[in-house]
């Protein structure tokens, strides 16, 4: 169970570098005010939700370097046509596959 999606109300969220495991949760598509997500450093893995494209206001997204000896984000990328404010993707160091 994951609460990160009853911050509705949140612009920004970093989350750099701190060890934080496992997947991004699918809830974090509830975030339709966030503006900048940052998840990079850390030792995140598996795909990126596609509850992303919920996401409209978003002007950053990083996830990268995620530690590929512990985990690191796989598979397609979701897409990121209803983001028309989005001028910063950071996404090195991960073995995502498809295109962008």
């Amino acid at each position: 169970d994951t609460r990160i999606g009853r911050l509705t109300n949140l612009l920004e969220l970093y989350c750099y570098g701190n060890k934080v495991t496992g997947v991004i949760p699918t809830e974090i598509g509830e975030l339709t005010k966030l503006q900048i997500l940052t998840l990079a450093e850390n030792k995140l893995e598996g795909k990126i939700p596609n509850s992303i494209r919920n996401m409209g206001n978003l002007k950053t997204f990083s996830v990268h370097n995620n530690d590929p000896n512990t985990g690191s984000h796989t598979g397609p990328l979701p897409k990121f046509d209803r983001h028309p404010f989005l001028n910063e993707i950071y996404l090195d160091g991960n073995a995502f596959s498809g295109p962008i």
